[in-house]
This record gives C-alpha cells, structure tokens and sequence, in this order.
C-alpha cells in the first residue's frame, strides 16, 4: 500500500507524476512560472495562502482538504463525527424543500424565529452539532411556510438566516457542492424578500462557497456584481452594512483572481462605511472596524506580507471581538503571520492554541493549519513547551501522531 505523503510539496509532486503532468503543463494550469513550482516541488517554496493551495488543487482535480493531507473520512474525532452525522439530515431537507411548496404543517412563524435565533447564536458560538441538529426540521418547516404565512416576509428573512448558518457546516466539513447549493437557495430566498440587504449576505456566503470548488474568479465576479448593487441600492444602514461586508469579502477574492489592485481601494471604502455603521451583528458576519482589521490581516497574509498582517493583528483588541468564531479567526491568522517571522515561533504556537481552544473543528479543518503546523514543528526543540503544544495541535488535527 502506497503511504501518503506527509507534506503539501509531496503530494502535488505524487499527484502530478500520477497525472503523467510535466512540470510545464502543472505551471500552466495552476498559473505560475515554472521556475516556481520547481520551488514548489522541491519545498524551497511555501505553500501558506489560500490562494496557492486553491490553484494547484484545481489544477490537480482534488479539493484543497485532500491537497493539504486532511481526510474527513478517516477522522475519528467524536466531536466532528456528531457533526458530520447532520449532514445527510441537512442535504434531505434541502432535497425535498422549494419555495411556496408545504410539505409539513409549520408552527407559527414567531416559535420558529425562536429556533432561528437559537440557531445564529449557536452559529457565532461555534456550537455546530446542536445547530446542525436544529437546522433540518426549521428549514423543512420555513418553506412549508412560504405556501401560505401571516408574515411572508418575515419567513424569507428567517430562512436567509437558516440557510446561511447551514452553510457553515457544510463549508467546515469539506462539502463545498452541498455548501454551494445552500447558498444557491439562500440567495433565491433573499431575491424573493427584495431586500438588498439580506440579498448581499446571501451573497457574502456564496462568496465563501465558491472558493474551496476553485471558484475564485466565479466568486470575484459574484463580489464585483453584487458590490456594484449594493452600493447602488443601499439605503437603510443594514442595507449599507450588507454593501461594506461584500466589500471585505471581494478584497479577499480579488487578488485570487488576478485583480489585486483593486483590494485596497476596497478595504478603505468598507473601512468608511464600517465608521458609519458601527460593529454589526452576526446576520452581518459582524461586519464593522474590527471585522475590517481581521479582512486586513487576511488580505496581507494571501499577500505574502506575514509582518503587515501581525502589525495589523496587534492594533486589535481581541477582548473587544464579541464572537468565539470572529475571535478564533483573530488568533488563527496572528498565529500564521508570526510563524513566518523569525524568533515569533513561541507567540505563534500560542495564538494557535488559543484560537483552537475557541473554534476546535473549525481549526482542525483548516487547510491553512495543515500547512503552518508540520512547519511550526520542524522549527522548534520537541522537548521545549512550544514544541509539546504544537505537537499536540498537530496529533488533535490528524496531521500526525505524538511521538
């Protein structure tokens, strides 16, 4: 039996040699220079921007999970497996569920909303297997009640708010066709609604979904045209928040799909708006000046540019960030910038931690973590704290085992 690769470099090596890929057709699907995936190959070049791994997994046919070495299938993780178990729930629910078609009888649309509001917070808790077991039943019975409602608004608002959260977990867990698919009927929802506002989250989070399929440029042109609605359309403040959090996520696709001239004009004008609008909520992904900042961070790091991404990382007050999620996402990519700075090691690995300790599946189902922790290892003395903690975040993840 053939033994995995244990790195990123070994196998898009493997995978291009099954593939009978030269290492000119590999550069010229994945859209770079030979010289570099040479470097790439070889592992004297890094693979830590969500670009990079989004490029060579398109260009290799497999999902940017497989590529980075995360196999969830093979996990064993009891937390994860109950998540994972609402999955078919979800995508049955989602199977036999069209607007203005009853196939259950619905509670009265405000005990629904109860269950909806559970369901944000849970979603902004990070709490995603009691969330995942609440979702099927509520969107099943959200569009029976699109048939016939005292409120259809208010039923279309509620079900936006159900189907992005859904989302959610089917992005964690590496189902980026079912993810894709949620949003699809989010943005329907949000177009029946005829709001702009929750129409650009819907958006938001279709956005997101395109990117592990290989859609950067399907999800840039999505951002490009809903920014350009939503800033002609925006008249309530929610509505303009909608607008600022379509730009902070099109500054992310951008320079993915060769425009990065574009991110920082971007930023600056969701940076403009956010004072406006102050911090937002969850249905706004807590768009607002901090959420902005973490947009910044991120940006930087797909950039190449760790020390701007831990300048910025440090102007932020994590205590100030509301959300365990929002929080995690903090941590998480301080952690990625310090590892690329020498001598930062030990406030990598402790920011890592940190952000494990607030969102565990999301961390241990990241693509960016299964690149920055083998190399954060090979870097420290294994008998040091640090190297004690990463291991550890490396076994808990399934990257390897504690030796």
């Amino acid at each position: 039996m053939t033994q995995r690769p244990s790195t990123v470099h070994g196998r898009i090596k493997l995978l291009a040699a099954n593939q009978q890929l030269t290492l000119t057709q590999l550069a010229a699907t994945a859209g770079y220079s030979v010289g570099h995936v040479s470097k790439v190959l070889s592992g004297k070049a890094p693979l830590n921007s969500r670009e990079a791994i989004t490029r060579f997994a398109t260009a290799l046919g497999v999902s940017p999970h497989e590529l980075v070495g995360i196999h969830l299938a093979d996990q064993t993780d009891p937390a994860l497996l109950e998540v994972q178990a609402t999955i078919a729930p979800l995508r049955l629910a989602l199977v036999g569920s069209y607007l203005g078609h009853a196939t259950t009888e619905a509670r009265a649309v405000a005990a629904i909303a109860v269950d909806v509001e559970r369901i944000v917070h849970l979603r902004s808790q990070v709490q995603l297997a009691e969330m995942g077991r609440l979702l099927p039943g509520v969107i099943t019975e959200l569009y029976s009640a699109t048939a016939g409602s005292e409120d259809p608004q208010e039923v279309l608002r509620l079900l936006v708010r159900a189907l992005v959260s859904a989302m959610t977990i089917a992005h964690v867990l590496g189902n980026p066709d079912l993810a894709y698919m949620i949003t699809t009927r989010g943005i329907e929802a949000a177009v029946e609604l005829d709001d702009p506002g929750w129409v650009s989250i819907a958006e938001v989070s279709a956005c997101h979904a395109m990117l592990p399929m290989g859609g950067a440029t399907q999800a840039y042109a999505l951002a490009s045209r809903a920014v350009d609605r939503a800033g002609r359309t925006a008249g309530t403040a929610f509505q303009l928040a909608g607008h600022g959090a379509l730009l902070t996520v099109s500054s992310l696709m951008a320079p993915l799909a060769d425009h990065a001239g574009e991110v920082q004009d971007r930023l600056a004008e969701a940076e403009a708006i956010a004072r406006r609008v102050g911090e937002q909520g969850p249905d706004l992904a807590y768009f607002g000046p901090t959420n902005v900042s973490l947009y910044r961070m991120a940006v930087a790091l797909e950039a190449g540019e760790p020390d701007r991404a831990a300048a910025v990382a440090a102007a932020v007050d994590p205590d100030r960030i509301v959300s365990p999620e929002r929080r995690a996402k903090y941590f998480f990519d301080a952690g990625r910038a310090l590892a690329e700075l020498p001598g930062r090691e030990d406030e990598a690995i402790g920011a890592l931690v940190r952000s494990e300790a607030l969102s565990p599946l999301r961390f241990r189902t990241s693509i960016a973590a299964a690149d920055v922790l083998p190399r954060l290892l090979a870097r420290v003395r294994p008998a040091s704290a640090a190297g004690l903690q990463v291991r550890h975040l490396v076994h808990r993840s399934g990257l390897g085992t504690l030796v």
